[in-house]
């Protein structure tokens, strides 16, 4: 699932050394786009974009994103003149707990009193 965040300078001084940093991020933050000068600079009428990818682990699904049904997101944005800032973002989780159980037997035709019919269960879970 991608997540993209947007970086704007609010203030009234050019941004240097501005860095975007997310746990959940499973791959690289790519970007930023949108730095219009190519100054590495975050001016004042600029709007940087950074986007990654987070991959869903089955844990994620089976606690319900930590109990709150939720797969909850912290992105927080820092640069040398300011105080960090975050963002946070919730998707979320779908809980489908389902499972099938198919019962079958070798026996074809019950022939006898006392005869014994095996029986076999197979359990499985189905994803959704």
């Amino acid at each position: 699932m991608p997540y993209s965040f947007v970086v704007t300078n609010i203030g009234n001084v050019t941004l240097t050394g501005v860095t975007v940093a997310d746990p959940n991020c499973t791959s690289a933050i790519t970007g930023p786009t949108g730095d219009t000068n190519s100054n590495s600079k975050l001016d004042l009428a600029e709007t940087w974009s950074y986007s990654c990818n987070h991959t869903v682990s089955q844990a994620e699904i089976d606690t319900r994103g930590g109990g709150d049904n939720d797969l909850d997101n912290t992105v927080t944005a820092d640069s040398v003149e300011s105080t960090a800032d975050t963002a946070a973002y919730s998707i979320p989780i779908t809980y489908n707990a389902a499972l099938n159980v198919a019962k079958s037997s070798t026996t074809t035709a019950i022939t006898a009193a006392g005869q014994v019919v095996p029986y076999s269960f197979v359990v499985t879970t189905s994803a959704t």
